[in-house]
């Protein structure tokens, strides 16, 4: 089983750099721990927004799959199937029950487009520092 790495979305080095900069007299490990988490919490945050914001301006939606079309028509046979042996106060509170299911859903898919679009980012990002030796916060190549 693979163990899987944190990419924190800033490099150790820059805190390093901020830490310098300040002179403060806690040890370099707590310093880059510390500034890590907080650039990474504050940039999570601004990353969520922007992918909430994002998704709301998507006309046409996520796009759906052909598996996904299948089961949906899968489950509209289902739910018609139930719902035809109702009696109306069954039926009424069927409604009810898809309506609350159908938020839940959206506010689902809400939440999975973005962690994606974060964990997209982070992957980006990591992939351009790591890969190509591009140092973003630095102004260029590390030597």
């Amino acid at each position: 089983m693979s163990r899987i790495r944190r990419r924190d979305m800033v490099t150790t080095s820059r805190i390093a750099d901020i830490a310098e900069e300040t002179s403060l007299e806690v040890s370099l490990d707590h310093t880059l721990g510390f500034g890590t988490a907080c650039y990474d919490s504050g940039m999570v945050e601004v990353l969520r927004d922007i992918a909430a914001e994002e998704l709301e301006t998507l006309i046409e939606g996520v796009p759906v799959t052909v598996h996904t079309r299948e089961l949906t028509g899968k489950t509209e046979e289902s739910y018609q199937t139930i719902y035809n042996g109702l009696d109306q106060k069954e039926k009424e509170l069927l409604n009810v029950f898809q309506d609350n299911f159908h938020d839940m859903l959206l506010a689902e898919a809400g939440d999975h487009f973005i962690h994606g679009f974060v964990q997209g980012y982070r992957y980006l990002k990591n992939r351009i520092v790591y890969t190509s030796g591009y140092e973003i916060y630095g102004g260029g190549r590390k030597s």
